[in-house]
């Protein structure tokens, strides 16, 4: 119920503006998560390895991975986080 309601709230606001907070990204669905990276996010990097590649967006105040099969040129899934080890393999 909680995350019916911030899907719902989330819905409504405007293209530009961006997902406030982590929890509201992690209620929207599969799809509207996808949505929002395309819409608000920044992106920051692309690495590839074992042919997946990786691609790192920044949304306020926390990153979005996206990860693609690059010999089916297909959308695999999305990793949100905040820091850690998933940041750390995109520094130099």
């Amino acid at each position: 119920m909680w995350c019916n309601q911030i899907r719902y709230a989330v819905s409504f606001k405007k293209k530009s503006e961006t997902i406030v907070k982590i929890y509201e990204f992690l209620c929207l669905k599969e799809q509207e998560r996808y949505q929002a990276v395309w819409d608000n996010g920044r992106h920051i990097d692309t690495k590839a390895k074992d042919g997946i590649i990786y691609q790192l967006y920044a949304l306020n105040d926390f990153f979005v991975e996206i990860h693609y099969n690059q010999e089916n040129n297909e959308i695999i899934g999305n990793l949100p986080f905040k820091q850690g080890e998933h940041l750390e393999k995109y520094l130099p």
